[in-house]
């Protein structure tokens, strides 16, 4: 019984032969380095296994372009604001007519022009601005990235609508300017986040070990399905069930709904061997 116990342990909890720094990650218990090779799948079977060729890059993709495009419900909202912002400056310049002319809404009428504008030209896709849009991003680099557009356009714009004569009107408008504003300052760090988590995962091998150990809530060197899902999602990758089943089952080579570091780290070079010259063609792509 005790030499049955031995076999299974070993089997469970094997590490390949491959050369890993063992002071960084070391399970609980000890770990036999010849089992891990007798469980390894022929090449065939392990590339039906493999996540489809360009997963992980269009996964980098959509987050790359979520901080800079930015979703489609963003990038509505910002034109809703932008329209507000015209709204807002024909609203003053209206009340000019019964009211007192005054420097200070003459700025906040230039700044919601000028916002308004930069809204309409950044976050539409038309041909006819086109040429307007890559000069401004050439003078200006940080509205590039959702990030900075919410905060220097949208929050910045949103605050002006304040220094209005107290009206209902200026206070909506400046309110939603500043709620999108602060929308796509969130949305963007997030997919910032995911974006240094993915690219760290694949240049870095302590990264993958953190992430690994991270998930490994018992600390035996072993991770179950369900921890599984967590180490892809703290890698910075959202799969689908069927894809999670299909790259768990591949990992799994003996079939005992276990995997262990070693693995995993094979599988995930594998699967992402063409990542890094895609990440450089995106982000030029981007850039021009």
């Amino acid at each position: 019984r005790i030499q049955s116990r031995c076999i299974a342990t070993a089997t469970h909890h094997s590490s390949s032969d491959m050369s890993f720094d063992s002071e960084i990650y070391r399970p609980n218990h000890g770990t036999d380095p010849s089992a891990a090779a007798t469980a390894v799948v022929s090449p065939s079977t392990k590339k039906q296994h493999l996540l489809p060729p360009g997963r992980i890059t269009k996964i980098y993709s959509n987050q790359y372009i979520l901080t800079t495009k930015g979703s489609t419900p963003v990038r509505i909202l910002a034109l809703l604001s932008g329209v507000g912002l015209f709204a807002s400056s024909a609203f003053v310049v209206h009340n000019w007519i019964v009211h007192e002319f005054s420097l200070v809404e003459l700025l906040v009428v230039v700044i919601s022009i000028v916002g308004g504008l930069f809204s309409f030209i950044l976050e539409s896709d038309l041909s006819c601005s086109s040429g307007v849009k890559e000069n401004i991003l050439h003078n200006m680099p940080s509205l590039r990235y959702v990030k900075g557009r919410g905060a220097y356009i949208y929050l910045t714009c949103g605050l002006f609508q304040y220094f209005v004569v107290p009206s209902i009107a200026h206070i909506n408008i400046g309110l939603f300017a500043n709620l999108v504003g602060c929308y796509m300052v969130h949305n963007a760090r997030v997919a910032e986040r995911q974006l240094a988590h993915l690219k760290q995962s694949i240049s870095d091998e302590k990264a993958i070990i953190s992430a690994f150990q991270k998930n490994d809530a018992n600390g035996d060197g072993i991770l179950e399905q369900f921890e599984f899902e967590g180490l892809m999602h703290t890698l910075g990758v959202e799969l689908d069930a069927d894809e999670l089943d299909i790259a768990f089952e591949g990992i799994d080579a003996n079939g005992d709904k276990k995997i262990v570091f070693d693995e995993f780290r094979v599988w995930w070079r594998e699967s992402t061997a063409e990542f890094g010259e895609a990440v450089a063609a995106i982000e030029s792509a981007e850039m021009v």
